[in-house]
């Protein structure tokens, strides 16, 4: 499922999608300039279908111990294996912008604020890859997050809880520390090789 948040129409502009009777279903291609579109109805099935899973993903990501049962089950597959966690990204931000639709805010910053809990599991960890699905699941909050700031109905209860869940995260640095410590670990793996 990738619903997106908004539409470029021209230079610094963008059509705010959740605003629409319909949504463009980047899923498809076409041969036209008229892009396919779904139902809202469509994307209210599956949230429907989708909504316990995420509830218990939403309290999941509540507590502390999460981030390691997450971030543990991810990397016990060789290699580690993080789409399920990249899907459940897509999923939060799909229950994003349908509670922006249907103009339930509140809902819509408890999605945001669970992908950005989801994107914290992986910090700190010593894989390339981990930083680079952060990164990803990250971006997934970014275009939540603007699609949120687009509703003139925020309160101010709500921007402030907004500001708490937009602090960046030092990504750079960590995706530094990941690269040696990989590097490291490679320069190991040849010398033992060499040895053998």
């Amino acid at each position: 499922l990738g619903v997106s948040a908004k539409k470029m129409i021209g230079p610094a502009k963008a059509l705010v999608l959740f605003r629409r009777e319909r949504m463009i279903d980047p899923s498809k291609h076409w041969t036209t300039n008229a892009p396919p579109e779904l139902e809202w109805a469509d994307l209210e099935k599956e949230m429907a279908q989708a909504g316990p899973v995420l509830q218990r993903a939403r309290i999941a990501l509540k507590q502390p111990v999460a981030f390691e049962i997450i971030h543990e089950e991810a990397r016990s597959r060789v290699p580690p294996h993080y789409e399920p966690l990249r899907n459940l990204a897509r999923w939060f931000y799909s229950s994003a912008v349908l509670n922006l639709h249907q103009g339930k805010l509140d809902a819509a910053i408890d999605d945001l604020e669970a992908l950005r809990s989801l994107g914290r599991c992986f910090r700190g960890d010593s894989l390339i890859i981990s930083e680079l699905v952060r990164h990803a699941v990250d971006g997934i909050g970014f275009e939540t997050a603007w699609a949120i700031l687009q509703a003139p109905e925020l309160t101010e209860t709500q921007l402030q809880r907004l500001d708490g869940l937009l602090i960046p995260d030092d990504i750079v640095m960590d995706l530094a520390r990941s690269a040696e410590t990989e590097r490291a670990t490679t320069q190991r793996t040849f010398a033992d090789a060499r040895r053998d």
